[in-house]
């Protein structure tokens, strides 16, 4: 488990503990739930549930989406930013940046 400065243990943009860096398999598993959220809305929808719990529903699909966007950008953050010789790329510190402000 990751540590923080204090040494407790790190947290997400959720407030969980983080378990590490995000492996492809984890991030396709957290895909793999929002697209079943998605149809649980879309059969909401059909069904003609009451529009709260729909939004209720959307919110928790969008925030599970969001989460696995931003623990691509944390995870993969050193990986993407530093050039073959080991240094900061100053090209590639520009466009994760870019990479982030999309999600936000």
């Amino acid at each position: 488990m990751i540590e923080s400065a204090t040494g407790h243990p790190a947290t997400d943009l959720t407030g969980t503990d983080h378990p590490g860096p995000a492996t492809t398999a984890d991030l396709v598993r957290r895909l793999r739930r929002v697209e079943g959220q998605v149809r649980g809305v879309q059969h909401m929808l059909e069904t003609e549930r009451d529009c709260r719990d729909v939004l209720t529903q959307l919110s928790a699909a969008r925030k599970a989406l969001d989460q696995v966007g931003f623990l691509l950008v944390a995870d993969r953050l050193t990986e993407c930013a530093t050039s073959s010789d080991g240094g900061l790329d100053d090209e590639r510190l520009a466009e994760l940046r870019q990479m982030f402000l999309r999600l936000t």
